[in-house]
This record gives C-alpha cells, structure tokens and sequence, in this order.
C-alpha cells in the first residue's frame, strides 16, 4: 500500500520513485525493497517524505482517504 502511494506521489510531481528517494537523501535502492516486501518507512524517513510531497504521514500509510494534492 505504501510503496502504491508513493508512486502515485511521484508520478504527480513528474519524478522516477528511484529519483524521488534520491531527492528525498534515501539509498533510491530503498524503493525496491519497499515494492518487493511491502514494507513501510519508519518515523524520520515517513516524515521526511511526507515533507517532500507535501503531505500527511496519513496519508503516506493509507490512513486518509483524501487525494493527495
């Protein structure tokens, strides 16, 4: 679910997930694991995304059905 938002997200903004992470400071290696074992970032690295997008961590973990802007 996460890794779903996320590419939405990136796909908004006009970016690769890979290049968003890289924009982001994450390893863009980051992205591959999040899509293989659909695991979910933790607080800093959430909260670090969230600010980049411009959103709510809610809406990052799938807890806020508003569209993301």
């Amino acid at each position: 679910m996460f890794f779903d938002i996320f590419c939405e997200l990136c796909q908004q903004k006009g970016k690769s997930p890979n290049w968003a992470a890289e924009e982001i400071g994450l390893s863009n290696s980051i992205t591959t694991k999040w899509k293989k074992t659909g695991a979910t970032p933790g607080g800093e690295t959430l909260q670090k995304i969230a600010s980049y997008f411009g959103v709510s961590t809610d809406l990052l973990l799938g807890k806020e059905n508003k569209k993301a802007p």
